[in-house]
C-alpha cells in the first residue's frame, strides 16, 4: 500500500518557518510557509482519499479554508495522485483569498514572489503581502518589512520596513520569528538613528 507523509495538524494550525538558504529566492531572510514540520504521521491512501473528499465537499459549500487546504496539499504533493501542482495550488489560494481567507493572500504572495505556480511578479507579491499584513497575518508582516527594506516590488523605505518589523515583532502568532523581527527592527532603528 502506498503511503503519503502528511502532518495532520497542518490542517488545523500552520506555522511559518525561516528559510535562509532558498536558492531560488532573491529575498534574504525570507519566511516561506512550511506546512509539514517535524514528526509526520503516515496517512494511507484510503485516508488521503477521505480527506480529499472532505475538502471537495467544503469547496462545493464555498468554504475558503477548503480551497486553502487543497492548495497546500497540491503544493506539497499530497492531493489525489501525489504529484506536486503549484499552478493549481495558486488557483486554490486565489479562490480562498477571494472568499476572504487571509492566510491565502500570503501563499499567493509567495507564489508570485518566487514564480512558483504563477509568473514571477514582485509587485503583485508586494500587493498580496500588504493585504495579508494589514489583516494581521504575522508572516506577511515580516515579509512585507523585508520587501520594504530591500526595495523588492516597491520603492525601498526603511520607515515602512520599521513599521512592519514592529508589527511582526509584536505578533504573538509568530513564535521564534518574533525574535528575528525584533533583531531586524533594531537594525533598521539603528540605521535610521545614525542619519
Amino acid at each position: 500500500m502506498k503511503y503519503l507523509y502528511f502532518f495532520l495538524s497542518s490542517i488545523f494550525f500552520l506555522e511559518p518557518a525561516i528559510s535562509t538558504a532558498n536558492q531560488n529566492s532573491s529575498v534574504p531572510m525570507y519566511v516561506r510557509c512550511d506546512f509539514f514540520e517535524k514528526d509526520p504521521c503516515l496517512l494511507n491512501e484510503q485516508e488521503a482519499q477521505r480527506v480529499s473528499l472532505e475538502i471537495e465537499e467544503g469547496i462545493k459549500d464555498g468554504i475558503a479554508y477548503a480551497h486553502y487546504i487543497k492548495g497546500i496539499l497540491l503544493l506539497e504533493g499530497f492531493y489525489n495522485n501525489g504529484s506536486k501542482n503549484s499552478r493549481e495550488a495558486t488557483i486554490q489560494f486565489s479562490k480562498s483569498a477571494a472568499l476572504g481567507f487571509r492566510d491565502a493572500y500570503t501563499c499567493l504572495a509567495d507564489s508570485f514572489l518566487h514564480g512558483d505556480g504563477a509568473q514571477k511578479d514582485e509587485k503583485t507579491a508586494f500587493n498580496y503581502y500588504t493585504i495579508a499584513a494589514n489583516l494581521g497575518h504575522g508572516t506577511a508582516q515580516f515579509n512585507l518589512a523585508v520587501l520594504y527594506r530591500d526595495g523588492i516590488g516597491v520603492k525601498a523605505s526603511k520607515k515602512k520596513a520599521q513599521k512592519y518589523f514592529k508589527l511582526a515583532a509584536n505578533n504573538d502568532s509568530l513564535g521564534e520569528l518574533r525574535k528575528k523581527a525584533q533583531q531586524l527592527l533594531e537594525q533598521i532603528h539603528d540605521s535610521l538613528s545614525s542619519k
